[in-house]
């Protein structure tokens, strides 16, 4: 096969070019910042019509390559929170594995324990688990968690006068 004017021999595809300079192109127009958005439009797109296949392709990826998964994970996690792994491994032996509010070993869980962090400063306030976390998220401010704890104890306090019995199914 007759090689391009850039020298590669690798072949042509249907319109006549050679397969390695189209790649090359590519490439470095993906890697402009226009082209990079013009990338992620087009995969998003992709991803919408085909979300299916997309997650099976996901799943099995992760299934296969568990280790390049949890070190894209790892990768994630510093670039989101500004942290490493070394940070998070002293983050969780300073809370002896636990869960900051619910004080639940992580063992009990079947993930890991999440990072909580101020969505406004975006400073690490600690590790709390699913449900904890689910519950600190954004919604509830200091005044907000002050409130409950006293209705709480206020809940704690009530002794009903009438004890009421319960049904039994039969």
């Amino acid at each position: 096969m007759k090689p391009c004017r850039r020298g590669h021999a690798r072949g042509r595809n249907r319109s006549g070019t050679c397969r390695d300079c189209v790649l090359i192109a590519v490439t470095k127009y993906r890697c402009t910042e226009k082209g990079h958005r013009m990338y992620l439009r087009a995969r998003r797109k992709y991803v919408q019509r085909n979300k299916t296949q997309t997650r099976i392709y996901d799943r099995n990826y992760k299934m296969y390559n568990k280790e390049q998964a949890a070190l894209y994970k790892r990768k994630q996690t510093v670039e989101k929170y500004g942290i490493t792994e070394a940070d998070y491994e002293r983050m969780y032996t300073a809370q002896n594995g636990c869960c900051a509010i619910c004080k639940k070993h992580s063992s009990n869980f079947k993930r890991r324990l999440n990072i909580d962090h101020n969505h406004k400063t975006g400073q690490v306030r600690g590790l709390l688990c699913y449900r904890c976390n689910k519950f600190v998220v954004g919604r509830h401010t200091y005044q907000t968690a002050l409130n409950l704890v006293e209705y709480l104890k206020v809940e704690a306090d009530f002794q009903p006068k009438i004890r009421i019995e319960r049904q039994r199914k039969r």
